[in-house]
């Protein structure tokens, strides 16, 4: 998981300078944006990596709307593709590009699982935080 996350991490800043910066100044705004992009890329996996780690006793209705995501997910990649789809949402999380209000609507519910995510074990993501902005 660590490994995953610091390469998130190191990926986005070559990828984007906005990242990079974000990640080297240690803007507030990392804390939302890496677990969003953590949801982000749990919607390409078959199972709830970053959920049944950090946060085992998600409600129904979280399922449920991570559910709904990656189902909407998947209509997005069978438009624009699975790769131009990702980067679309990146760019969104990111907020590098202006999108569209179906994109602004998934981003929005990226966000409520991200923060979700991050206070179901506040201590054990601020660690994991920590080390993977610390390998880097």
């Amino acid at each position: 998981m660590l490994i995953s996350i610091a390469e998130l991490i190191e990926g986005l800043g070559e990828k984007y300078e906005k990242a990079r910066d974000m990640f080297e100044t240690m803007e507030a705004d990392v804390f939302l944006v890496v677990p969003c992009l953590a949801i982000l890329r749990s919607l390409e996996s078959s199972s709830y990596t970053m959920y049944t780690l950090y946060c085992p006793e998600m409600q129904s209705r979280e399922a449920e709307d991570f559910e709904q995501l990656r189902a909407i997910y998947g209509e997005m990649k069978k438009k624009l593709g699975a790769h131009r789809s990702y980067n679309v949402l990146e760019q969104a999380v990111l907020e590098i590009n202006n999108c569209n209000k179906d994109v602004e609507r998934m981003v929005h519910k990226i966000k409520r699982l991200a923060i979700i995510l991050q206070r179901s074990k506040p201590s054990d993501w601020n660690l994991l935080m920590e080390t993977a902005m610390g390998i880097l």
